[in-house]
């Protein structure tokens, strides 16, 4: 039986089904099964000596400034730990080289790390949107070390300020979560959260039908990022689902200034003023 998924709200959000083959999402499998394909790895088994051997010889370093730098130039910082063999990532630490990759599908987060050396590794799979938020706990009950890719790929964690701020939202008082949230983002610059993260949580709240708590956090993000054409598309989306037309096309509009070539903000504004 395939598990329900659930948002960053802890609410049910379907199966998500997916019957289009995709190499990067469409994989069913359980931790046992996936378990038994990472055994296979570490031991070669059905695998050519030259594969298996690119495979886990770094092919290159990891920019440590961001996960995909496809908008913008790398900073040119390489990572001296964490690397990319074919089809895996890799870690050099003191504990020597393990194999690691994740999986993040929105509700969906896993991750699997095994050690070549000591033939040991963890598979954990998740059904949550929060799934990765206490994998360093289990890492460290289930093998101990480092582990720099968790840094690399941000999996956060239960008391980090985005779970705080969502344990607040999700008690009911919105207006007192965000007050809360400003005042720490003032104190503390490193307390604010990332765009992706907030935005995330504004269309948690959306699917909850939370629409004016969703607003809000979406003009939390608009803030924070004023030069970002999808936090204002977003906030405009919002806005449209209120049924407050006005706002929502100011607010498409904003988008548009920003990216021109923001087909979605355009296509809204034409629908909205007719």
């Amino acid at each position: 039986m395939k598990a329900f998924n659930h948002n960053l709200l802890g609410n049910p959000a379907g199966q998500g089904e997916n019957n289009t083959p995709n190499a990067a999402g469409s994989l069913l499998t359980t931790a046992s099964d996936y378990a038994k394909f990472v055994a296979a790895i570490l031991n070669g088994t059905g695998l050519k000596k030259e594969t298996r051997r690119q495979m886990t010889t770094p092919q290159i370093r990891v920019d440590e400034a961001c996960r995909n730098c496809t908008d913008r130039p790398a900073s040119g910082k390489l990572s001296t730990e964490v690397a990319w063999g074919l089809g895996w990532g890799l870690q050099t630490t003191d504990e020597g080289t393990s194999l690691w990759h994740w999986g993040d599908n929105g509700n969906n987060k896993a991750f699997v790390v095994a050690f070549e050396k000591q033939k040991d590794g963890i598979v954990v799979l998740t059904n949550g949107a929060n799934g990765l938020f206490i994998l360093k706990e289990i890492l460290a009950d289930g093998l101990g070390g480092k582990y720099p890719a968790l840094a690399w790929i941000n999996t956060g964690r239960y008391d980090s300020p985005a779970r705080v701020f969502i344990k607040s939202l999700v008690s009911g008082d919105a207006e007192k979560a965000i007050a809360d949230y400003r005042k720490k983002r003032e104190a503390s610059p490193a307390e604010r959260l990332d765009e992706g993260s907030v935005n995330n949580l504004g269309y948690s709240l959306l699917q909850a039908r939370k629409i004016d708590e969703a607003i809000a956090v979406f003009r939390l993000n608009t803030e924070d990022f004023p030069n970002s054409a999808n936090t204002w598309d977003s906030l405009a989306e919002a806005y449209m689902i209120k049924g407050d037309k006005p706002k929502a096309i100011a607010n498409y509009k904003k988008s548009l200034e920003l990216d021109p070539n923001n087909k979605n903000a355009a296509a809204k504004i034409k629908e909205l003023e007719q």
